[in-house]
């Protein structure tokens, strides 16, 4: 401080420079206040905890527009990442209806980046899904064919078992009835030789007789 001894024009100036020595102080440890505690937030928050914001003052007006711009920062940061944990909550839940939106952000950006690979994923998804949709309704169609051809291979198997059931015994027939000529010829062969030697037995004692 400087020494202020008398009242005149010195000595007031002393006093105007002690009473601004004394705010310089007052804005200096505000300020080294809020710069300290804007450095733990941003540690913080580089660890992915948003909760946390700036709450000291400065007289400094250009110190409490950074304070401002740091906790919108966190405020921005914070609900962009509680969108995208709430879409891919969503997805999670196999509903891929949905699709990101971001708001104020800049193409290029990282998060930017982040929105379009969300999004892109959710398109490969979507389109995964309906193909699986497609093809199982494919599936479906193709089950229900397969079924009516069993049905008609089984109808077909039944009457091929009933022909062939008739086939044998028209074949059964046959051969029994093949057999009864058989022996029909046989016997009429035996009747025929008896016949002829009775002929011929008959021929043969005409002759002596003569």
């Amino acid at each position: 401080d400087v020494k202020t001894g008398t009242n005149d024009e010195i000595g007031e100036m002393a006093k105007y420079v002690n009473d601004n020595i004394k705010q310089i102080q007052i804005t200096l440890n505000e300020d080294k206040a809020l710069i300290v505690e804007a450095e733990n937030i941003m540690n913080i928050a580089s660890n992915g905890w948003y909760s946390q914001k700036i709450e000291s003052n400065s007289s400094n007006e250009s110190l409490n527009e950074l304070k401002e711009n740091i906790n919108n920062m966190i405020d921005n940061t914070s609900n962009r990442f509680v969108a995208i944990n709430t879409i891919l909550a969503q997805y999670t839940k196999q509903n891929y209806r949905e699709t990101l939106n971001l708001v104020g952000i800049e193409e290029g950006g990282v998060m930017k980046e982040l929105e379009n690979s969300i999004n892109a994923l959710q398109k490969t998804i979507t389109v995964m899904l309906v193909e699986n949709k497609q093809n199982g309704l494919t599936l479906d169609e193709s089950s229900d064919v397969l079924l009516k051809n069993v049905d008609v291979l089984n109808t077909n198997s039944n009457s091929a078992a009933s022909s062939l059931e008739e086939t044998a015994a028209a074949l059964e027939e046959v051969t029994s009835n093949i057999s009864s000529n058989n022996q029909n010829v046989i016997a009429m062969s035996k009747h025929g030789e008896d016949v002829k030697s009775s002929v011929t037995n008959g021929q043969n004692l005409a002759n002596q007789t003569d």
